[in-house]
């Protein structure tokens, strides 16, 4: 029998090993998990940072959007919170070094707006001292005359009218450019504008102009002065700061909708204009800009179902758009370039909310199934990469907009196919002729010759399929950007029409559905992106 050796001593077990291995695994995690969130809190900070920068230094007031603005600072914060993920990809000093050299250079440039190249301080004093003329003359005597008066006194949109009508006879529309203090931008929209109004000997009484300016930026007022003998000056002050209703929350929008408030109440409560036309610091114009905007005023105010007339196309980016005559109805709010009447605002006035002023123009309590008037191809086209709409939203939507430079005779148009019913009909049989399509792709290879349906089922399905086509994907209390009864009009590469059309079965009304653990952000196209919440450590 072969001897059997038995190992002494007791049995040692092998788990005392794996614990510690265990152990350090998960405090390996830890560590890792700590670096990320401290890597991210780092790169937020930079960009909030930059933004309020940004926002304070150079926004201010100058404008919506946005539509867009014409875009809003939620908008802007989605964009900025998206940019997040692609920067995680960098080591943390070549991020931190990329946001300073992005944070820097966007100063640079906006302290460059401030002035035009020609600044004369000697202008600004002659600009001040007449307001402070105006100013002693509205103590002693009241409101200014319209008739009178290149320049009023600063005004404030719940204090009495710094100014009085009627206007002059033959007056179509009153045109307000608003500004902040980008004197530059100013410069280059005030070339495109005269230039425009100018075409047209009549447009002097047609279009009376006036700049409503927020504050008073020296470097404006320098450029203001210099043209007052083709534009009437206005300038707004607050009394006192504006309180925002959330933290960290920019002042910038409850300022912006202030001055808007102070131009519509001046312009229709106190001067007396039946219609106004709002434009902004960094536009340029296309040349039948006028003649649109004389040609649609009667529409608008013989269709109470219409809301404004705009120049604007949400979807005017070249690659979608063909026809510069067409025009179409909308249930967006487009903003940017537009014209509202005396009954609109009197439908508004009451209401004017306190900041987001756009976002507000845009819900169905305030449009009230009310509709614009929308070009195909755009009639306005904002220039300006500083402002509310800059960064990456400007490179996207805003850049590859087509201006349209045909000159065309609207005031012999027959635009009666823009009445409510006969709009509803012609267009529900266009939607019946069109031919069905089962794809993007089908779309995007879709020949001219006839218009094409593409179905979506959803808002997740609309954003999807907006997102393939390079399209901005955002809706607003249930109505996406550019839409008509919730179909949206684009044109392919070849030039052929695709409507984008909801199933039977789509209800725009449908809350978006958030799983616990997840929040919503807007993303840099106007989708809405669930996003895993983490939690602070």
């Amino acid at each position: 029998m072969l001897p059997v050796h038995v190992r002494g001593g007791p049995r040692r077990s092998r788990w005392p090993s794996r614990t510690g291995l265990l152990a350090a695994l998960l405090l390996f995690m830890a560590v890792q998990v700590a670096v990320t969130v401290v890597y991210y809190r780092r790169i937020s900070a930079n960009r909030e940072r930059a933004r309020q920068a940004i926002d304070h230094t150079v926004d201010g007031a100058a404008g919506t959007d946005g539509q867009g603005s014409y875009h809003s600072g939620r908008v802007q914060a989605g964009t900025k919170q998206g940019a997040v993920g692609s920067a995680a990809t960098k080591s943390a000093p070549a991020a931190k070094s990329a946001v300073t050299r992005r944070l820097t250079n966007r100063k640079a440039q906006a302290k460059a707006l401030l002035q035009s190249e020609r600044y004369d301080e000697q202008r600004v004093q002659r600009l001040r001292a007449r307001l402070e003329a105006a100013a002693a003359r509205l103590e002693s005597d009241g409101p200014l005359p319209l008739a009178d008066t290149r320049v009023f006194p600063p005004g404030n949109e719940d204090q009495p009218c710094i100014g009085k009508g009627p206007p002059s006879d033959g007056t179509i529309a009153a045109v307000v450019l608003v500004t902040f203090n980008r004197a530059r931008y100013l410069e280059q929209t005030l070339v495109s504008l005269f230039d425009v109004h100018g075409a047209d000997p009549a447009n002097r009484h047609k279009f009376p102009l006036f700049v409503s300016q927020d504050f008073n930026a020296s470097g404006v007022q320098d450029v203001v002065e210099q043209h007052l003998d083709r534009l009437r000056y206005l300038q707004h002050y607050e009394e006192q700061e504006p309180v925002t209703e959330r933290k960290k929350e920019p002042v910038v929008y409850y300022r912006i909708a202030n001055h808007y408030k102070f131009i519509l109440r001046t312009m229709f409560d106190c001067f007396g204009f039946q219609r106004v036309i709002i434009l902004e610091d960094d536009m340029t114009l296309a040349p039948d800009l006028f003649s649109y905007f004389e040609a649609t005023a009667p529409v608008l105010d013989a269709d109470p179902t219409l809301y404004c007339v705009s120049s604007w196309n949400d979807h005017g980016q070249d690659r979608f758009v063909r026809n510069a005559t067409q025009l179409y109805r909308s249930d967006f709010f487009p903003g940017l370039g537009w014209m509202l009447n005396r009954r609109v605002w009197d439908s508004v006035a009451h209401k004017w909310p306190r900041a987001y002023w756009d976002d507000f123009m845009r819900l169905n309590s305030t449009r009230q199934g009310r509709q614009c008037i929308r070009p195909e191809i755009c009639r306005t086209y904002n220039f300006g990469d500083i402002g509310s709409s800059s960064g990456q939203y400007f490179r996207l939507f805003l850049k590859p907009i087509r201006l349209n430079n045909q000159t065309v005779d609207w005031t012999h148009a027959d635009l009666g196919y823009l009445q409510a019913d006969r709009y509803q009909q012609l267009f529900e049989a266009e939607l019946h002729a069109a031919q069905e399509l089962g794809s993007v792709d089908e779309a995007q290879g879709a020949e001219p010759g006839r218009d094409y349906i593409l179905r979506f089922s959803s808002q997740q399905h609309y954003e999807k399929i907006t997102g393939r086509l390079r399209m901005l994907r955002e809706w607003r209390d249930g109505v996406p950007r550019g839409a008509y009864r919730g179909v949206v009009a684009v044109r392919n590469a070849k030039g052929a029409r695709i409507f984008l059309a909801p199933t039977a079965d789509v209800d725009f009304n449908a809350l978006v559905v958030v799983p616990p653990g997840m929040e919503l952000r807007v993303d840099s196209t106007g989708a809405l992106v669930r996003r895993w919440v983490v939690a602070a450590t």
